[in-house]
């Protein structure tokens, strides 16, 4: 709201700058370039960041910090400690660490995939019917996509060699 009619170079002059969700309507590539290019557009800017964007976190250089903002159950928002931005960091980490999002699937595919587990544990534990249900479930999931179905494969091939490694626990020379 400040303006520097009167300087030779307003970019360098010391100023704070708001930015509320800076990746809105960029796409991914995008997001990872607006804040380095605001950091070089004005140097001497504090520059505070609101974003829910993987992207834009970790395209911050050594030079900022983030701060997260917590929703407490009592519903009062607090500050976490902050934490130093690295320049290596990756939008994975961004995600996991910063944004806390631990699945890489949407919500449907995310309740069939703990279903499934849930029939492989109790396959493993010998539950009457459950490895062939596992097995229907498996089938269910890797229908969905490419990317499901090699996940879907990885898992019962995990399946196969934990129950072949307990029937050995379980009967030695087996």
């Amino acid at each position: 709201d400040t303006f520097h009619d009167d300087s030779p170079d307003p970019l360098n002059e010391p100023v704070i700058l708001l930015v509320d969700e800076p990746e809105t309507h960029l796409h991914p590539e995008w997001q990872w370039r607006v804040m380095p290019m605001m950091q070089k557009l004005f140097p001497k800017a504090q520059i505070f960041v609101a974003t829910h964007s993987p992207f834009v976190v970790s395209s911050l250089n050594e030079n900022a910090w983030i701060h997260r903002l917590k929703v407490g159950k009592d519903g009062i928002v607090s500050v976490e400690e902050d934490r130093k931005a690295e320049k290596g960091d990756s939008y994975v980490t961004a995600l996991k660490e910063i944004l806390e999002v631990s699945s890489w699937y949407d919500p449907e595919n995310r309740q069939l995939l703990d279903e499934f587990h849930q029939l492989r544990s109790a396959a493993l534990h010998g539950e009457a019917g459950k490895e062939e249900e596992m097995k229907a479930m498996a089938g269910k999931i890797a229908s969905r996509g490419l990317e499901l179905e090699q996940v879907m494969g990885m898992e019962l091939r995990q399946y196969a060699r934990q129950k072949e490694q307990m029937v050995k626990a379980i009967q030695p020379g087996a």
